[in-house]
């Protein structure tokens, strides 16, 4: 139970990473 959500938490942080680095790059 603990991977899914790790999973789901790890998605949305790599996405905000990635739109954060894109627009500030």
């Amino acid at each position: 139970m603990g991977h899914r959500r790790n999973v789901f938490e790890s998605a949305i942080e790599a996405n905000l990473h990635r739109d954060s680095g894109g627009s500030e790059s």
